[in-house]
């Protein structure tokens, strides 16, 4: 089961995801400002998102034109284990 600052970080993240092919990369400054916690908070969610095998954090270069040394967020795994889950909740719904 995923906590509740984990699951509200994660949402961040998706409504920072607006192109398919382009991961997030909220600050976690932003995030936490979002949240009303602090970045540590912020960081213990990320982490847990990691842990559980959802995200994968990649570090960018502070001389990157677009991110400048935030970190960005690939979320494959979670798209992938949302395919997966899919047939099941279509199931579900249907009976």
């Amino acid at each position: 089961s995923i906590s509740p600052v984990a699951f509200n970080v994660l949402l961040n993240l998706l409504t920072h995801w607006w192109k398919a092919h382009e991961w997030p990369h909220p600050s976690q400054e932003s995030i936490a400002v979002r949240m009303s916690v602090s970045v540590r908070t912020v960081q213990r969610g990320l982490a847990e998102l990691e842990n559980m095998g959802l995200i994968t954090r990649r570090k960018t270069s502070k001389e990157h034109p677009k991110y400048r040394g935030r970190n960005v967020y690939d979320l494959t795994n979670l798209v992938e284990s949302l395919n997966n889950l899919a047939p099941n909740i279509k199931e579900k719904l249907s009976q």
